[in-house]
């Protein structure tokens, strides 16, 4: 098997939970596990206009791993 187990991360302890059953998985099927989490400087109580989220640079980040 090729790949990766991927898991999402948001500080929750729900998050943090899937994080260890992808490292397990991942060590059951002898794959990397790769941890994502990603942020937004806009607060979180602050109302976005509908029309700026499709005006919005979108990053990419690509992480090597292997």
């Amino acid at each position: 098997m090729t790949g990766s187990v991927v898991v999402g991360l948001d500080g929750s302890p729900e998050s943090i939970t899937a994080a260890w059953w992808a490292a397990r998985e991942a060590l059951d099927r002898h794959l990397p596990v790769l941890l994502l989490h990603s942020w937004t400087t806009q607060p979180l109580d602050v109302p976005v206009a509908h029309g700026a989220l499709y005006h919005l640079p979108c990053p990419i980040a690509v992480v090597p791993h292997g």
